[in-house]
């Protein structure tokens, strides 16, 4: 007992200091403080964000970090512990980074942020935010703030005039597949756009507390679904939509062709793939972040790459799609769409 109210203490505390620096009006057990939070949290870095309008949200997150002065650090194992602490405790002497490893033991703990103490006020790393990706993998990563700020920052959905409500019964589009769903960012903004649609986020079972977690708190559990399974041998779901963002570079050229086939004996005649990342320029010359992104595609995967349009099209039509554009999305991001 005495263990929980101490951390009861700890917690009130933290949040009244936070309430003082915001200059948040509402007090901590008022149901408006968390969207005030929010709200002044976003106003202070608001000018970052216009400053980099059009960029992809790893850049902004950066961006943000920066102007803040936080230090994004990893820990994957018992090792990345050590060297953390020896980076931080001996050589910069942060005495309250000599927790850490009991800060971590507990698999409840996704981050944690310090603030050092012998820090000049503008250092790059006044403050050091650690990411847990030891207990749960998954969930760690996909709370990961870049990738959850470049799904909301860039939402293909508002680009894709084939969700919009149709009255023509053939060719409505009722329900859509993400593959490779991860939360569930896409599928959550498609159906809040989309009121008639429902969906299915298909990925690795380890996914599924997250995604129904995720889809749960908008109230859409009654049209998102979530399918685990392996989207190279399991079948998949029948839909009119098909979608992979940021997915299709993972693979080698042969199991790019693979997924696309899969996808397009998924689908219903009439029905559409839609494939979005950094789809690099025919010219290679232009989307540099394309380029790079493709190059660390081949360090990361065993033979995965990013392509251009023209490749991608090419791929759609091999498959049998009858149909293929491609179209600019936001910063570095396009989308390459198939309709069968």
């Amino acid at each position: 007992m005495g263990g929980s109210k101490e951390k009861q203490l700890d917690d009130t505390q933290r949040l009244l200091a936070m309430r003082e620096y915001l200059g948040v009006r509402a007090r901590p057990d008022q149901a408006s403080f968390e969207s005030e939070v929010v709200d002044a949290s976003v106003s202070k870095v608001r000018s970052v964000i216009d400053r980099h309008a059009g960029a992809c949200g790893e850049t902004i997150i950066a961006a943000i970090a920066r102007e803040l002065c936080v230090r994004f650090e990893e820990v994957r194992t018992g090792a990345d512990i050590e060297q953390l602490e020896q980076k931080y405790l001996v050589e910069k002497k942060e005495l309250g980074f000599g927790l850490l490893s009991h800060e971590l033991a507990d698999p409840e703990v996704d981050a944690l942020l310090f603030q050092r103490m012998h820090a000049q006020p503008d250092a790059p790393d006044r403050w050091v935010a650690v990411l847990n990706l030891q207990a749960s993998q998954a969930r760690a990563y996909w709370s990961r703030p870049h990738e959850l700020t470049h799904r909301l920052a860039e939402p293909p959905q508002k680009r894709l005039p084939f969700f919009r409500h149709r009255t023509d019964a053939q060719n409505r589009v009722e329900r859509i597949i993400d593959l490779g769903a991860a939360e569930g960012g896409l599928p959550v903004q498609l159906a809040l756009a989309h009121p008639h649609l429902t969906g299915t986020g298909f990925d690795l079972p380890p996914v599924r507390p997250i995604f129904e977690d995720y889809v749960a708190r908008f109230g859409l559990a009654d049209r998102l679904q979530f399918r685990a399974g392996d989207f190279f041998s399991d079948p998949l779901p029948r839909a009119d939509v098909i979608i992979m963002g940021h997915v299709l570079h993972d693979w080698s050229l042969e199991e790019k062709r693979q997924l696309i086939a899969r996808a397009y004996a998924a689908l219903t005649p009439g029905g559409a793939i839609v494939l979005y990342e950094s789809i690099i320029d025919n010219d290679r010359r232009t989307n540099v972040f394309g380029l790079l992104m493709s190059l660390n595609m081949l360090i990361e995967t065993p033979a995965g790459c990013d392509y251009t349009g023209v490749q991608c099209r090419g791929w759609l039509r091999d498959a049998g799609f009858r149909e293929t554009y491609v179209e600019h999305l936001v910063g570095t991001d396009s989308m390459v769409v198939g309709v069968k």
